[in-house]
């Protein structure tokens, strides 16, 4: 008793297969990136606004003062507020990487370089119009806030996503504990790095993604892109 015949693929019908597939992963390729990207955006924002609740915590703790480097002067605010020994007693912060955007290089908390993190305004104090600010301790760079004395919270920004104009383009890791609204060789400014949006937490507690016509509307001159090429706004 003889046997069917099997219908097997042909070569040509194999490659035109996989061309089908390929095709089918080049369309869907950028789609998966966007949605990555937006969810790196998304545990930012979330990031920061944990950040929000320790210096609630903190100032909550010293009659409404806000700290914003560290007492003595340490030089960034990340390890301060995550009490790590030689820097605080205190934990307001538990995971250093909370401080850390997720979607940019170092992408977590380096012990090493402790100023590779969100951006906290203090080099810009006063800044615009945003709000009342003190220094009870007067001496650069020793930096407090009376953080529920404000006159406009809501517009004042605490932290956001930022990088160095001097490091660039040869270390794209580098971020820092300042930031500014111009941006030259001394400064620090707003960095785009969620795939032209900047994630940015306000003295009030809410947080949000701001573009670059958001950042011109918040006074900004100048920001990064992602690549950390320097941008007019």
């Amino acid at each position: 008793m003889s046997r069917a015949p099997t219908k097997s693929f042909t070569l040509l019908e194999l490659l035109v297969v996989i061309a089908i597939i390929a095709i089918l992963a080049s369309l869907l390729m950028p789609a998966l990136s966007t949605a990555k990207a937006k969810s790196m955006q998304a545990v930012c924002l979330g990031n920061q606004k944990q950040c929000s609740v320790a210096f609630a915590s903190y100032a909550g703790d010293y009659d409404g003062l806000m700290s914003t480097r560290g007492y003595p002067d340490i030089g960034t605010w990340l390890p301060f507020y995550c009490g790590l020994k030689g820097y605080s007693d205190t934990i307001y912060i538990s995971e250093p990487n909370v401080g850390v955007c997720p979607a940019w290089l170092p992408k977590s908390y380096d012990p090493g370089h402790t100023d590779w993190c969100y951006a906290l305004n203090y080099w810009s104090l006063p800044a615009g119009s945003y709000a009342s600010v003190t220094e009870p301790q007067t001496t650069w760079p020793h930096k407090f806030l009376y953080l529920y004395r404000m006159a406009k919270p809501t517009e004042f920004i605490l932290l956001a996503d930022s990088n160095h104009a001097d490091r660039l383009p040869d270390d794209f890791r580098y971020r820092t504990q300042v930031y500014s609204f111009n941006y030259n060789s001394h400064y620090y400014s707003a960095h785009l790095c969620h795939v032209g949006w900047c994630n940015m937490l306000f003295a009030d507690g809410h947080g949000m993604a701001v573009d670059r016509s958001g950042l011109k509307k918040l006074g900004f001159q100048k920001a990064s892109l992602a690549t950390g090429t320097p941008v007019d706004l």
